[in-house]
């Protein structure tokens, strides 16, 4: 499974992975410091929505406060608690870097295959 075929309840689950690992106050940090390393959004990046049945109310409230911290959310087009606006190109990169940084053990079944490519760097 490549990143750009990674469904969204499929990523839901690597988020509520790395809340469950790091808690949501610890996971928040760490997504802020990964949004800061992404640098600039590209011009051809869509807004997108992370919703709570999919990663959990922790993993959302993580989020909201790494955007925050940031700077690169969209408040507006937020409707907490239920979801959260995120750009495309923030979504796909935090989901393969959360997944990178789980335990192998912590990763759920249905996206092991994931986290092999890339590892393999496929």
């Amino acid at each position: 499974m490549h990143i750009s075929r990674l469904t969204v309840p499929n990523e839901g689950l690597i988020w509520q992975a790395a809340c469950e690992l790091f808690g949501n106050v610890e996971l928040g940090q760490i997504v802020a410091e990964l949004l800061e390393k992404h640098g600039p959004k590209p011009s051809r990046c869509s807004l997108e929505y992370l919703r709570l049945e999919w990663i959990g109310a922790d993993a959302l409230e993580a989020l909201r406060a790494a955007q925050a911290a940031a700077n690169v959310g969209w408040p507006a087009f937020d409707e907490l608690p239920h979801k959260i606006a995120i750009w495309s190109c923030y979504r796909r990169y935090l989901a393969r870097c959360l997944i990178q940084a789980l335990p192998v053990k912590l990763i759920p079944d249905p996206v092991k295959g994931l986290r092999l490519e890339l590892d393999l760097g496929l």
